[in-house]
């Protein structure tokens, strides 16, 4: 596929977090794909990977975000090489106090879908801001 057809995707992937709509999310990837993402082990330390393998492991990931409050995604920096995708974006919201995340993620594509997430977050800010989400935290 075209650079601009990844950067397409890519921007749509994006857009759909802001959203939380997992389906939209889950369009955006192949059937095989995987994600690695450290996140995984701040929301669950005892899961045994970093690394999610296929559609369904992915959207169930994601599906587990529906319940935080409303977020956007702005600031949105993509460079697109090929089939490789690095997005630099930020994660913010007001609910319950005004809060933001910035985040980098690399995405790998393979006819179009992504094949391929490997998230790069500060899992202590990460975290601290789920603390505060969830009501456990203090702002600070």
């Amino acid at each position: 596929m075209s650079e601009e057809q990844n950067r397409g995707v890519a921007e749509a992937y994006l857009r759909s977090l802001g959203t939380k709509n997992v389906e939209e999310q889950i369009s955006c990837f192949d059937d095989d794909a995987t994600v690695t993402d450290p996140i995984i082990r701040v929301i669950n330390p005892s899961a045994a990977s970093i690394t999610l393998e296929g559609k369904e492991a992915i959207r169930e990931f994601l599906a587990g975000f529906s319940f935080l409050p409303p977020w956007t995604v702005r600031d949105v920096n993509l460079v697109v090489e090929g089939d490789s995708v690095a997005a630099e974006f930020k994660l913010g919201g007001k609910e319950p106090v005004e809060w933001e995340l910035a985040l980098f993620e690399m995405l790998d594509f393979e006819q179009g879908r992504i094949k391929h997430v490997r998230a790069y977050p500060d899992t202590q800010e990460v975290a601290r801001l789920l603390a505060i989400l969830l009501g456990s935290g203090q702002e600070g």
